[in-house]
């Protein structure tokens, strides 16, 4: 029998650290994501990380992120100022907060690239119906399996887009989202912080950070040390 506590946690947490630093040493990246996505996982479901981030993660992902991404692909410009992206790791009806920032896009007019990580995450009816009726938007999802070939795929479309803006809501532990929006420093990036009282990855892939109440803001500013 194992006894389950903060130490075992704390313990299991730091192994599986060390393991994702070996492998993207290794350069077996995908390794290295799934065990980031893992320890992502714990710290989100239990509280052990006091600053609700872990910044040497973050810097694994980044480092695999400029592995998969060639700095060189990457345009230097700031993207087309009408299209933007919104990246959400699920659609879900009356989950985080979609639909308020859809609505918004909508009524500016801009064009609209939805991007989602996996096909499966799509089951919220009502924003497909909401968005139905307006022709300036595509919703694209990798046809890849594997973590890597998602960030890749995800990437080639976002330069093909040419976006001016990127809005991102992350599940806390979504390290494809992280790793690939970690490299596109030439666009404006928006974190919506739906997870406002968890750990969440996302500290060092925007460049600013929405809050939808006090008690998110305090955390970010103070804890996180946004």
């Amino acid at each position: 029998m194992i006894k389950i506590n903060e130490n075992s946690i704390r313990i299991e947490y730091n192994k599986y650290k060390d393991k994702a630093k070996v492998s993207l040493e290794k350069k077996e990246l995908n390794k290295a994501l799934n065990y980031c996505e893992y320890i992502a996982l714990i710290a989100r479901g239990v509280p052990i990380s006091e600053d609700f981030c872990d910044l040497d993660v973050e810097k694994i992902l980044e480092e695999i992120g400029k592995e998969l991404i060639p700095k060189n692909e990457i345009p230097n410009s700031k993207g087309k100022e009408n299209r933007i992206i919104f990246y959400t790791t699920e659609i879900i009806d009356r989950g985080g907060l979609t639909e308020q920032y859809l609505n918004f896009f909508m009524s500016q007019n801009y064009e609209i690239l939805l991007v989602v990580p996996n096909k499966k995450n799509i089951t919220g009816n009502n924003y497909i119906n909401l968005l139905r009726n307006y022709k300036n938007y595509r919703i694209f999802y990798p046809k890849g399996n594997s973590r890597d070939s998602k960030i890749i795929e995800i990437s080639k479309e976002i330069i093909n887009f040419e976006p001016s803006k990127a809005f991102l809501q992350f599940v806390p532990n979504d390290v494809v989202g992280f790793t690939v929006f970690s490299q596109f420093k030439n666009i404006e990036r928006y974190y919506i912080d739906a997870n406002d009282h968890t750990f969440w990855l996302g500290v060092n892939c925007a460049d600013y950070f929405i809050e939808f109440r006090t008690f998110g803001y305090l955390i970010s500013k103070e804890e996180r040390k946004i």
